[in-house]
């Protein structure tokens, strides 16, 4: 990066600008000792377990996101069979007199001739 200007400067073409390999094979650039490239080599390898761990933290995550929206609709319509949605009132009637009742209902209005019988629907019964 500290002669990144010079190369640039010495690249040629026009369409796409390059640098040849008997170029780069002249060029002269610092190399920290032995010892120091060693150092920095053990303190990269010190890494690896943290990065292995973030990998499988990243591989749950992207798990959970992609069940998350399937899972989340199952956990309502759980709630909402089980009454948990909202607030349940005691003195409501179970859900068992209101379908009977609402059945009641659409078969006197059937009687009257307001409304025609489905013909389908011997199948919700």
């Amino acid at each position: 990066m500290a002669r990144r200007s010079e190369i640039l400067f010495d690249c040629v073409g026009s369409a796409q600008p390059h640098i040849s390999k008997d170029y780069v094979t002249k060029m002269y650039f610092a190399l920290p000792p032995l010892e120091e490239q060693q150092r920095i080599v053990d303190k990269i390898n010190s890494f690896e377990p943290l990065l292995q761990e973030y990998d499988s933290f990243e591989k749950k995550l992207t798990k959970l996101e992609e069940e998350f929206p399937e899972k989340l609709k199952k956990s309502i319509l759980q709630y909402a069979i089980e009454g948990k949605l909202v607030k349940q009132d005691p003195n409501d009637e179970p859900a068992s007199v209101l379908l009977e009742r609402i059945k009641a209902e659409k078969e006197s209005l059937i009687k009257a001739g307001k409304i025609k019988r489905d013909k389908t629907a011997w199948i919700s019964r």
